[in-house]
């Protein structure tokens, strides 16, 4: 019994060999067929858009909205030469300058844009994962395919693979997530909100969007931080309220970076225990019902 299980091994490794051997890159195959799938995916939802974009822009001009319309004609065109490159597309809605809308539907104009953008969103929020995950799972394969094979350096080579796709995958689904507008240092994205709210309601917010509130880790980062804010007292994601003087971030990383003003944290009246950009772009304590403009920030989770 034992000669028979030893000897289907041999066969099931020497099939394995055969087949893996049988393509000399297998992982740079899968990933040219997935990279070729994707961009279908994509170039059949940008055509989409831009039939939704080119009703859009017909419903514009019936609002008076001509220079929000012009707008959509520059998204696309962008797209149309996207789409006709046909290479790396990007499955990010194309930038709007909203900002040009002016008249009396002015608010109405914005809701169909914002409908048109939230559309295409969806859309391509259901067709990609599907297609990152088979192609996640052919990777998981080939490290599988090549431990039987023996070829201990292509096991290794597609299980990188894997972790950068893997990776990728999570930072596609991220970025869907992120508002337009959002600034970015080091793999990072911040934007600042001048709607004011409680610290609380403030976290909820950032965390819907699927961030949270800004978090602090070094010098760099809190001048850029400080510049978004413009000068303007803005909510951040540092807490005492589970015990007064220690202080932590509200993703639970390590408090280690302190950029505290002249007067804090000093707890004034016994219930100050939430941090924002005070004056000259410092920190301090402050009442948390208190409503005051916030700063979102998204990143990826941590590797496992």
């Amino acid at each position: 019994m034992k000669a028979l299980l030893l000897l289907a091994l041999a066969l099931l490794a020497g099939f394995a060999s055969e087949a893996f051997a049988a393509d000399p890159d297998p992982i740079a195959d899968l990933k040219a067929k997935f990279a070729a799938h994707r961009n279908s995916l994509i170039a059949k939802e940008l055509r989409r858009l831009d039939d939704d974009l080119a009703r859009l822009d017909q419903r514009l001009i019936a609002l008076d909205e001509l220079k929000l319309a012009i707008a959509v004609r520059e998204a696309k065109a962008k797209i149309a030469a996207a789409v006709k490159s046909g290479r790396d597309l990007d499955a990010g809605f194309p930038a709007i300058d909203t900002s040009v809308a002016e008249g009396p539907k002015k608010d109405e104009a914005l809701r169909l844009v914002a409908a048109v953008k939230e559309g295409f969103q969806d859309r391509v929020g259901r067709v990609l994962p599907p297609a990152w995950r088979i192609y996640i799972q052919k990777l998981g394969e080939l490290e599988q395919r090549a431990t039987l094979a023996g070829d201990l350096k292509g096991a290794v080579a597609a299980r990188q693979q894997k972790a950068e796709a893997e990776k990728s995958f999570a930072w596609s689904e991220l970025k869907t997530n992120i508002p337009e507008g959002a600034a970015e240092l080091n793999g990072h994205f911040y934007l600042h909100f001048d709607g004011k709210a409680t610290w609380h309601d403030a976290k909820n917010a950032c965390e819907k969007l699927g961030g949270h509130l800004v978090t602090i880790s070094s010098r760099e980062e809190a001048l850029f931080v400080r510049r978004l804010c413009g000068g303007k007292h803005a909510w951040i994601g540092a807490t005492d309220e589970g015990k007064e003087g220690e202080w932590r971030w509200v993703t639970g990383e390590p408090f280690s970076f302190t950029d505290w003003g002249p007067t804090g944290p000093d707890n004034f009246q016994g219930n100050q225990h939430h941090a924002l950009i005070w004056l000259g772009g410092k920190w301090d304590d402050y009442f948390a019902a208190e409503p005051n403009r916030y700063v979102c920030e998204w990143e990826l989770p941590p590797s496992e």
